[in-house]
């Protein structure tokens, strides 16, 4: 099992802040500002635990002499420690902290959808599908307060308020995309986060909202 970020700094407070230092001085942000508090970070409990228990003694001076592998925390707070120096994006803990020497290759790897060659009647069918009436295409950007705004792709207009969900927002922004809003029936615009390469430029209509 593993912890929230809200969580695991209450929980593990001596390992919080050695993650954290190790991060800025990797050239990184603390957790806490690069990620929300309700994400997960992939330490398992167990080896949190231990190393914050060893962080804790040597901050109280029980370890007094040089900290060596036969001490309890020790081997899983050198394996965290090495892990967050050489690995800025948290996603990739878990990989290589456990499973860098599975056999069926790394976890995450292991979940990504094999991709199938589409016909040439498919791809435009998809092209025909994907021209919608009414349709907003906007980008998205992050001011100094680290707050998400939206931005109307045809005419540069801000249309935050009309999407509001952060979340959302951020993961446009992460992952290089853009946000696309389709009016529906009852005149409400459902927006999603896409990849930018699945918008084209000439989707974009003129007559938006």
């Amino acid at each position: 099992m593993i912890l929230a970020i809200k969580d695991f700094q209450i929980a593990y407070p001596y390992l919080w802040k050695a993650i954290n230092e190790v991060r800025i001085e990797s050239g990184s942000n603390g957790l806490d500002k690069d990620y929300p508090t309700q994400y997960s970070i992939p330490i398992k409990m167990h080896d949190a635990a231990l190393a914050d228990r060893f962080l804790e003694k040597q901050s109280n001076d029980e370890i007094k002499e040089t900290p060596n592998p036969v001490i309890l925390g020790y081997n899983q707070l050198q394996k965290i420690i090495e892990v967050v120096k050489t690995e800025a994006n948290m996603a990739r803990w878990l990989d290589k902290l456990y499973y860098k020497d599975n056999p069926k290759g790394l976890y995450s790897d292991r979940y990504k959808a094999k991709k199938k060659p589409k016909t040439k009647k498919e791809v435009e069918e998809m092209a025909r599908k994907n021209v919608i009436t009414g349709e907003v295409i906007a980008y998205v950007t992050k001011d100094d307060n680290d707050i998400f705004k939206v931005f109307n792709r045809e005419n540069d207009e801000e249309i935050t308020e009309q999407v509001k969900n952060q979340k959302k927002l951020k993961y446009a922004f992460d992952n290089k995309g853009c946000i696309r809003g389709r009016t529906r029936a009852d005149g409400t615009t459902l927006w999603r986060a896409v990849k930018e390469r699945f918008v084209r430029e000439d989707e974009v209509n003129p007559n938006m909202i």
